[in-house]
């Protein structure tokens, strides 16, 4: 055999006698007495000493005492058993500590705030619920503020909580108001309100209430809007407003003898007066909801306007024309939908007599755009008269017609709303106030 090779075969036996002698050495450690931890009954490490597990027990409910809870309840039972182990892992203090502080349940009394019967959070105690619920009464209050409640029913009830559960006056009070915080939302394209409330767990009605100039049939892509807090409460608030406001006033109409029909002439113009208005105005969550007028007290008494009426009838020199037909009135002269009304229409059921005014000539009987079918009759002087929407013509053109004879009979062709008859007078072709010859 070569050196060579005896020189590996040495060194491969050397490696075999070193495993050997550590694996002998590593299987004849001695065994140590630990501690095993059980927490009802599942194993969670090992400790060196069992007074380990009191000492960090105390240490916890140590500090819980410093923070406001002098009874506490464990829910748990933490148990050791010695145990031997050549290998066991030990938990010092401060990994034993975070282990129970983890593991174990620390129960104590404590305040549920109830919100129409739905318990929302536990609190120390009544205290502490109150002040909790004071802090939401004041982020909706000002100093025009006169009452101040919550819509909701509140409650609270004591009992057992884990104190992990129970928040400090802070937490709840800033738990609550982020329920309340609103957030802006840009439109993106197919949104409706409808969709965005669906997606936000809100109603149609809470977003326009909060956006009160939007559309809400009508949103763009882009159009940024708000969505109001996922609130827990509704606070209501009421303020009592003072505004002066103008009393408008009215118009007096006296009847002149001397002037013709359908004239009127201001006498005294109207000025309004001034009032003092106290309402009591009522907001949900800082939004305007409803307001009530409480009182109103006459500053200044407005001064009535007056005008004159004309009442003396005119009559043609052809004489005294007569109403075309019987039935109230529905339309006068003059503005009406922001266009001139050219006559008078008579409210008359389809089919009754339309009769000349006066006598004449007719000078077209037909169709005509908007009156349908319509009799025209010159008069003398320059007078004509139109009788429109005739669902039936009795008379022709060149025709010639006493006062009161029948031309046809009332209905609604043209543009009619129903059954009438529109009656014009006109003087050298310009429409006239037909009750200024009737």
């Amino acid at each position: 055999m070569g050196k060579r090779k005896l020189a590996i075969l040495i060194a491969i036996l050397g490696l075999l006698l070193l495993s050997v002698f550590v694996g002998w050495m590593y299987q004849a450690r001695p065994y140590k007495e630990v501690f095993a931890v059980k927490i009802d009954g599942e194993l969670i490490g090992y400790v060196e000493e069992p007074g380990m597990i009191e000492k960090e027990i105390n240490f916890i409910e140590n500090e819980l005492h410093n923070k406001g809870y002098p009874k506490i309840n464990m829910k748990e039972n933490v148990q050791t058993t010695p145990e031997r182990k050549k290998d066991a892992e030990l938990f010092d203090s401060q990994e034993l500590r975070s282990i129970l502080e983890d593991k174990l349940t620390f129960n104590a009394k404590a305040t549920a705030i109830i919100i129409d019967g739905k318990e929302i959070m536990a609190v120390q105690n009544q205290a502490a619920a109150r002040s909790v619920l004071e802090v939401l009464k004041d982020r909706y209050s000002t100093q025009d503020t006169q009452k101040v409640s919550f819509k909701e029913e509140i409650s609270y009830s004591d009992r057992q909580f884990s104190v992990k559960l129970i928040r400090t006056k802070l937490e709840a009070a800033n738990y609550l108001l982020d329920l309340q915080r609103s957030v802006s939302y840009d439109v993106k394209k197919g949104d409706t309100i409808w969709s965005i409330a669906n997606k936000n767990s809100l109603s149609e009605k809470d977003i326009i209430n909060v956006n009160p100039s939007i559309n809400p049939e009508l949103i763009k892509p882009g159009e940024r809007i708000i969505l109001p807090g996922k609130k827990a409460l509704t606070v209501i608030t009421t303020e009592k407003n003072s505004s002066k406001e103008k009393v408008p006033f009215k118009t007096e109409s006296q009847w002149n003898s001397s002037m013709p029909y359908g004239k009127t002439k201001v006498v005294r113009n109207g000025s309004p007066g001034l009032k003092q208005v106290v309402y009591e105005v009522t907001f949900y969550n800082g939004i305007k909801a409803k307001t009530n007028k409480l009182s109103e007290k006459i500053i200044e008494e407005p001064v009535n306007r007056i005008i004159e009426k004309g009442s003396q009838r005119q009559v043609s020199r052809s004489g005294r024309f007569i109403r075309p037909t019987t039935g109230p009135i529905s339309s006068y002269f003059g503005p009406r939908w922001g266009t001139t009304h050219r006559g008078i229409d008579y409210a008359a059921p389809y089919g009754q007599a339309a009769k000349a005014s006066a006598s004449g000539t007719v000078i077209y009987a037909g169709w005509a755009k908007g009156y349908g079918q319509v009799v025209y009759i010159q008069h003398r002087n320059g007078l004509t008269t139109r009788y429109a929407h005739l669902s039936k013509v009795a008379v022709s053109s060149g025709q010639q017609v006493a006062g009161g004879q029948v031309i046809g009979q009332v209905g609604a062709t043209g543009n009619a709303t129903g059954p009438n008859l529109h009656f014009e007078v006109r003087k050298n072709g310009i429409p006239q106030n037909p009750l200024n010859y009737l």
